[in-house]
């Protein structure tokens, strides 16, 4: 089986990081979960994205409450065929976006499948539902009703809260605002669990 591992870093400045930030990007193949990370990670776009095999790792250093945090995408590939090793690719993860096409209904009923698979892996992570190609206005075959109904049942299932962006990689819609969203809210738990070990630590 063939995957390959890209990694791209962002080295404005060369310094250690406060925190690493891994995240997971899963859902269909070909929803956009690679033009999304390309687009935040280097704000460009391309029409055409080779298919992620395996999976791609984008990395990217930002700044949030004055601390660096060296912010580690993974885009997971969403070929069945990839599910033997996919597993592995979930460890450490500390946030997910659950990615569909707007433009295809079948990968936004599939979502729950991706739901599914990813708390398999993984504890209670912040999580946000991406509806992509929303530019696509006279395609888009989801309906802001079904969405709604959607995230109310997932948060209800797994009993937390699912946020959700509408976003175009190829227009730049709103897709720093998701994973600038994104990391904030990591960075919030985080400092929660930094204040609890701070409390024993006096016991």
């Amino acid at each position: 089986m063939l995957y390959y591992l890209l990694i791209l870093v962002d080295t404005e400045e060369n310094v250690s990081s406060d925190y690493i930030f891994k995240v997971v990007a899963i859902g269909d193949s070909m929803v956009g979960k690679t033009a999304l990370i390309q687009r935040y990670a280097t704000a460009q776009f391309r029409d055409n994205y080779i298919t992620t095999m395996g999976m791609n790792l984008v990395t990217k250093n930002i700044e949030l409450d004055n601390l660096k945090i060296e912010y580690c995408l993974w885009d997971i590939a969403g070929q069945p065929s990839f599910s033997s090793i996919v597993p592995m690719y979930y460890q450490g993860a500390l946030g997910a976006f659950v990615v569909f096409d707007m433009t295809r209904k079948i990968t936004f009923e599939n979502v729950e499948k991706w739901m599914q698979e990813l708390k398999q892996h993984t504890g209670v992570i912040p999580i946000i539902m991406l509806g992509n190609k929303n530019d696509l206005t006279e395609k888009i075959e989801v309906t802001k009703e079904e969405i709604e109904l959607k995230i109310k049942e997932l948060s209800q299932k797994w009993t937390q809260p699912i946020n959700f962006f509408e976003t175009s990689a190829k227009i730049d819609y709103q897709v720093t605002d998701s994973f600038v969203s994104m990391a904030d809210s990591i960075l919030q738990l985080v400092k929660e669990e930094d204040e609890e070990d701070d409390d024993y630590s006096f016991l």
